[in-house]
Parts: C-alpha cells; structure tokens; sequence
C-alpha cells in the first residue's frame, strides 16, 4: 500500500490536492488510484508484448503524448518517437546495470561460501522471479 502512495505522489500527483472536505480527499485518492492501476496495466501488457522491462514513468510519458489534443499529429508522432527512444535507452541500460549486479552478487555469495545450487527454494506462491 505504501508503494501504491509513492508511485502515486510520484507519477500522478496525488502530492498535488488542496482540498478543503474529506469527501475531495476520498475523491482524488480514488482517482489517482484508478489511474495508477490503468498505467501498471499498461505497464505489463507492454512488458508481455515487447519483452522489455517497461517501468510505469516509461509508460505515463508515452500515454502522455498519445492523449495531449493539443498536439498536431506530426508533433505527436516526433515526441511519440522521441519517448520511445529514451524509454528504449533506458531499458537497455537497466538492463546492462542488472545484469552486473547479480554477477557481483553471485561472486559476492561465492566468496562468502553460499552454493546457489545446494540452497532451498521458496516456494512458487513466495518465488518472486
């Protein structure tokens, strides 16, 4: 729940409310809820299409630009491109920067003599992979 609240305050404004009844409250708690959970949505079904590790600030700014009616259609495609480009760049750096981690882990757990192969696996309700 606290997570839901970070990502929130972080991605959709929920920090942003200057409401006078806790009916408003309610209100703008449920809606940035409700947002959250279409961006994950979108988040995973991208992930599942594309089998890149999207993330939901990928997501928002690329539902930002598709939805902006201010935009004229050929702007809207140039930030569409320039959004799946950093999106892309960001992705493929994440994912350099994840894969020198667990090495570093994995030798780090072989110096301190711990065998990977030899350890108990949680059980697949608790198996986060």
């Amino acid at each position: 729940m606290e997570r839901n609240f970070e990502e929130s305050k972080q991605e959709l404004g929920l920090d942003h409310f200057a409401m006078r009844t806790y009916t408003g409250l309610q209100r703008h708690l449920a809606i940035s809820m409700v947002s959250l959970l279409f961006l994950v949505r979108v988040t995973l079904g991208l992930r599942a299409a594309t089998q890149d590790h999207w993330t939901v600030p990928q997501t928002r700014q690329v539902v930002n630009t598709l939805v902006d009616q201010e935009l004229s259609p050929q702007e809207r495609q140039r930030r569409l491109d320039r959004d799946l480009s950093k999106a892309a760049y960001w992705q493929k750096r994440s994912k350099t920067a994840e894969v020198s981690h667990r090495k570093r882990r994995l030798r780090d757990l072989a110096k301190a003599g711990v065998d990977l192969a030899r350890a108990r696996r949680c059980p697949v309700w608790l198996d986060s992979t």
